[in-house]
């Protein structure tokens, strides 16, 4: 499943183990190993899919099924991550970490953003 922007990447899953409380900025720059100081916007779950999960009168039946997978994978999210939080770090091209509290410590997905 690819995330769509400018550009079409890849989810990758992660795991930081250990970590405790809810997921913020400051650590979560640290751990993805970005330099201090790089603009970080954090979104809801719902707002960052918010055009992915919203069916169009446009779309034909292989956008429809498109919309009900990433309906599918933020229920899954929701289900399986605690405080969940998204992370967009970086400007126009942005590394995106949607973080959770998970049973052994923080995981989600990663995947990268072009907004122009």
């Amino acid at each position: 499943m690819l995330f769509r922007s400018d550009t079409d990447a890849p989810f990758e899953a992660f795991e930081w183990p250990g970590e405790e409380g809810k997921p913020d900025k400051a650590r979560v720059l640290e751990l993805a190993g970005t330099k201090a100081g790089t603009p970080v916007k954090t979104k809801t779950l719902a707002t960052f899919f918010k055009d992915a999960t919203t069916e169009q009168d446009w779309h034909d039946e292989q956008e429809k099924a498109e919309v009900e997978k990433y309906k599918q994978l933020v229920q899954t999210l929701k289900e399986s991550l605690a405080n969940v939080k998204v992370f967009q770090l970086g400007g126009v091209e942005a590394e995106v970490y949607i973080v959770g509290q998970a049973e052994t410590g923080w995981a989600g997905l990663k995947t990268k953003v072009v907004e122009t």
